[in-house]
């Protein structure tokens, strides 16, 4: 199989390790057979899939937007969900936007937001943001859209 079409082990961590998620959210979607974040994809690819869950679940399509693009990019090798909140403060939404990220100036601010406000054990090495980024172009084509 196609490495790129192998799921990653984060992909099968609880919705509930997506950090910045209320816990309400993540219930709502446990009581709709959403456990775990590779289960969100399938329900959250366009827009349109998107505001019909949110509909579903009575939540607010922002949250269920913000949710989803966490879970894009914890399909990334070393992500999870701290790493994911560190890279959205960072202002990356998804494997869509980190394809197109210059690599130094995305390390120097990860390092910087990890120092300034705790986020993650560690801050990512350069090498390891190069290594995002191109798994992310492989990766980018089926993140939400």
């Amino acid at each position: 199989m196609e490495t790129s079409l192998v799921p990653k082990r984060s992909m099968y961590a609880p919705i509930s390790s997506i950090r910045g998620i209320p816990v309400d959210i993540a219930q709502h979607l446990h009581k709709r057979g959403i456990k775990y974040t590779h289960q969100i994809f399938p329900r959250c690819q366009t827009e349109q899939q998107r505001q019909e869950l949110a509909r579903q679940l009575d939540i607010a399509l922002a949250h269920l937007t913000d949710l989803s693009y966490r879970a894009d990019l914890m399909r990334l090798h070393g992500v999870g969900g701290d790493m994911a909140h560190l890279l959205v403060m960072a202002g990356v939404r998804s494997c869509r936007d980190l394809q197109h990220a210059p690599p130094m100036p995305l390390f120097k601010r990860l390092a910087e937001l990890h120092i300034s406000r705790g986020v993650a054990y560690h801050a990512p090495s350069l090498t390891q943001v190069r290594a995002w980024i191109e798994e992310a172009r492989n990766l980018a084509a089926t993140s939400p859209i």
